[in-house]
């Protein structure tokens, strides 16, 4: 699936902007049912980024200036910050950012998967939500400075969370409904976004056994036992008896 095509598919309005961050950075122009890619510079994508995801979409011009440009002075800095306002406008319209009072706020008709992966959570949307989920928060978007990175790792991290807890209650129902494909390829999904996830890796030697493939099930335990071993950790009681399921599981499969 390209980057931001479940939220490309359910955007509404003739006219309306939207934000793609889980997985490939893009920003893009939806008329109807056309999008139209807008290029911007990776650190106006950054800013529009990090209003979009503050609460009224606002922020203050000092605290911008130290989270995207910490390595310029203040006159320097907020030359940039306007430069980047300068920026958004040309590509979203006069009226996408107001900036008074020292602040600075996002007034676009922008919608964001990140914002919409949150809210299909909260309404139990999720089949959505984990269609929603195409990659880790701003993938590959660099070096901006300590309190950005520290900001993005932040907002990664929780996600990331949010997005294995639904796939670990997604493919469960899947299971109780006969779904036995769509949660093993969910499980998949959940245990290559976060391979050092334990619980990642329960769910899909579990997805496994449940269809009987036993032999890709031990194929899939040598490969997390060895990651495992490589990094010193060590199994939790869970995943104990999940790896013992599946040894007892092929033991069982030579002696047939």
């Amino acid at each position: 699936m390209a980057p931001g095509k479940s939220l490309l598919r359910h955007s509404v309005g003739p006219r309306a902007f939207v934000l793609i961050t889980l997985g490939m950075v893009s920003l893009a122009c939806v008329r109807s049912a056309l999008a139209m890619p807008l290029r911007a510079p990776r650190k106006v994508l950054g800013f529009i980024a990090h209003l979009a995801c503050r609460p009224r979409r606002r922020a203050s011009t000092d605290e911008l200036v130290e989270l995207l440009w910490p390595e310029r002075d203040s006159t320097t800095g907020h030359h940039d910050l306007r430069q980047a306002v300068w920026q958004v406008r040309k590509r979203l319209g006069r009226d996408a950012v107001v900036c008074q009072h020292g602040e600075v706020t996002l007034k676009a008709q922008l919608d964001s998967d990140r914002d919409r992966f949150l809210r299909a959570i909260d309404q139990g949307e999720l089949e959505q939500a984990a269609g929603l989920y195409e990659g880790e928060f701003l993938c590959g978007s660099g070096d901006f400075g300590p309190g950005f990175d520290q900001w993005v790792r932040s907002e990664r991290f929780r996600l990331a969370r949010l997005f294995q807890h639904t796939s670990e209650t997604l493919a469960q129902r899947w299971t109780a409904q006969g779904r036995f494909k769509d949660a093993l390829s969910l499980a998949r999904r959940a245990r290559d976004s976060d391979p050092a996830q334990q619980r990642s890796w329960r769910l899909l030697l579990r997805s496994l056994l449940l269809l009987n493939d036993r032999v890709q099930a031990a194929t899939e335990a040598d490969v997390f036992e060895r990651q495992l071993s490589l990094s010193g950790r060590d199994a939790e009681p869970d995943t104990r008896v999940v790896l013992s399921t599946v040894r007892t599981c092929c033991r069982e499969t030579v002696g047939e």
